[in-house]
């Protein structure tokens, strides 16, 4: 072999790795997760493996609110924890997207979580009780009549 054949395939080699390191280089793109502004609760986010093995990455507050180095494309499941004496009403990202409790979501941008948490409603939505009826003293209205004379 000739010294120019030696030549252009190193070249040809050199300009192979190249190409071939940039693209490994964009496959290690990260990404961050944000909390918006709220109160009153936490963001649970869990990473969701192919091997069905679950990693907690944390949870996060407004104070407390990111969570770095999340590889592109990873699968992540959002729960909202609400502080007691709350409960969770809804949330949405930084696009306006709405986020469920539960929701997995497939990491491609940064991405900012807002959620909202409300103080729970003392007897919820239906009535917990209908009536009352005191029975102890006299089961009846003829024996109430009998009692109070």
């Amino acid at each position: 072999m000739t010294v120019k054949k030696i030549s252009k395939i190193l070249t040809f080699i050199l300009v192979l790795a190249m190409v071939l390191g940039t693209v490994a280089m964009a496959d290690g793109v990260e990404y961050t997760i944000t909390a918006g502004t709220f109160t009153n609760g936490s963001i649970s986010l869990t990473l969701v493996g192919n091997d069905g093995k679950d990693t907690s990455l944390g949870n996060i507050t407004a104070t407390d609110g990111k969570i770095e180095n999340i590889a592109k494309d990873s699968k992540v499941k959002v729960v909202f924890v609400p502080n007691p004496g709350y409960e969770f009403l809804r949330a949405s990202d930084n696009t306006g997207k709405t986020i469920k409790d539960g929701d997995v979501l497939t990491i491609t941008d940064n991405l900012t979580i807002t959620p909202v948490f409300a103080p729970k409603a003392s007897l919820g939505s239906t009535a917990a009780v209908n009536s009352y009826t005191l029975q102890a003293i006299c089961p009846s209205a003829y024996y109430w009549q009998q009692y109070k004379a």
